[in-house]
């Protein structure tokens, strides 16, 4: 199941992002984050209604205010990268699977297998197709690095949430999370 939702995911923002990129050009950073989130909020609240909310511990409204805070910083780092060379930073934000690889280990205490360094080679190499400018946008690394940090984090936060209901706790997280990151952005 996680295969078809990674695949419309990856196309569903590369869409956003390829129909943003003008927008990029006429908003101030902060407001052009503003853009990205406000309407993901705004999509995901019937899904949000419609799931049975876990019981949550107070440990995972911190992580969650902690990701929170990244998500922020993960797109000022992407607009500030996106106006310099929009096609470098988004090859450098495929970095961010060797991020997770790094900490994933320390801070969930994952091993890690073939698989899944194949997977993360698989998703670094695809983005380096389009990586052509050969520019270094630090932006874009720390983006990318940021959203390691925020992969990370989530998965520890979404363990947090107690259901037994399929998609459930994903989209309570979510939600609260683009929410969260949307109100500190604006």
């Amino acid at each position: 199941m996680w295969i078809p939702l990674t695949l419309i995911s990856a196309a569903t923002q590369a869409t956003w992002m390829a129909l943003s990129k003008l927008r990029l050009q006429t908003l101030g950073r902060i407001q052009f984050t503003v853009f990205l989130r406000v309407p993901i909020v705004f999509l995901m609240l019937p899904a949000y209604l419609a799931v049975r909310h876990p019981t949550v511990p107070g440990a995972f409204w911190l992580l969650l205010c902690a990701v929170s805070l990244l998500e922020c910083g993960r797109m000022l780092s992407l607009a500030t990268g996106l106006r310099k060379d929009y096609y470098a930073t988004y090859a450098l934000m495929n970095t961010a699977p060797l991020w997770v690889l790094l900490l994933a280990p320390s801070v969930l205490g994952e091993r890690l297998t073939l698989p899944v360094l194949g997977g993360a080679a698989f998703v670094m190499t695809g983005g380096f197709v389009f990586y052509r400018t050969g520019r270094l946008i630090p932006a874009g690394l720390a983006a990318a690095f940021i959203e390691g940090m925020i992969a990370v984090l989530s998965k520890k936060a979404m363990a947090l949430c107690a259901t037994d209901v399929p998609f459930s706790a994903p989209v309570f997280y979510m939600f609260w999370m683009y929410s969260s990151a949307t109100v500190l952005m604006s």
